[in-house]
């Protein structure tokens, strides 16, 4: 059994879709155009956007357990931004770092998602954070340092 929903109002979903579309934009912008300092402010935040829309929308949900897989799940994929930040050729072990908690944040997702699948009742992801999560997906496969996104885009070799 679910226990009603803490709703959001419409302003603030609205205020919610403006920061993380501003959030969004600004770390594409700010990777594009090369300026470290604030994509080391942008990129961080798009996970905790996502992950303080999750705990508002699923604040008063009666599955604890699932909620709190799913939010350690976002909090590993925040550590793996994190470490990726401060990976260089001098400091390999951020990589790996990140890779590593990448890998746990999926483990979780997919235990997460597995377990909705046999509850089947109630609760169900909103089409909001779907969008979310696609979103962030196309971020992650954009922010790649082996794609030639620069090439593609802009005519010239990306590093």
């Amino acid at each position: 059994m679910i226990k009603k929903q803490n709703k959001m109002n419409k302003a603030q979903e609205n205020s919610f879709y403006l920061a993380f579309l501003l959030i969004f934009l600004g770390n594409i912008l700010t990777h594009i155009l090369e300026i470290p300092l604030l994509e080391s402010i942008f990129k961080p935040m798009i996970m905790i956007s996502l992950l303080l829309y999750f705990y508002l929308k699923s604040k008063n949900t009666s599955f604890k357990k699932l909620r709190n897989l799913l939010i350690l799940s976002i909090i590993f994929s925040w550590f793996g931004d994190m470490a990726l930040l401060f990976e260089s050729p001098e400091k390999p072990y951020f990589f790996m770092l990140g890779l590593g908690s990448f890998l746990i944040a999926h483990i979780l997702y997919v235990v997460s998602f597995y377990q909705m699948t046999k509850k089947q009742k109630g609760f169900v992801l909103t089409s909001e954070l779907h969008v979310l999560s696609s979103t962030f997906d196309a971020l992650l496969i954009i922010s790649l340092k082996c794609c030639k996104c620069k090439e593609f885009f802009f005519g010239f070799k990306y590093n």
